[in-house]
């Protein structure tokens, strides 16, 4: 299991109301298929436009 995101909101989205945290995670039933989504997660990263962009 992996956590791929975390971050904060309030409950029924009121500010007076407590702040939850919200994470979001992905697993797999093995460890290779873990590891392969690491891998073309690494790879869409290095073809995003927004990245490609800037380095322009």
């Amino acid at each position: 299991m992996t956590v791929t995101k975390a971050s904060a909101a309030y409950w029924e989205g009121k500010q007076s109301a407590e702040s939850l945290q919200r994470v979001y995670g992905i697993s797999f039933p093995d460890n290779k298929q873990m590891k392969d989504w690491k891998k073309m997660m690494e790879e869409a990263a290095k073809r995003d436009h927004r990245r490609i962009g800037k380095d322009q």
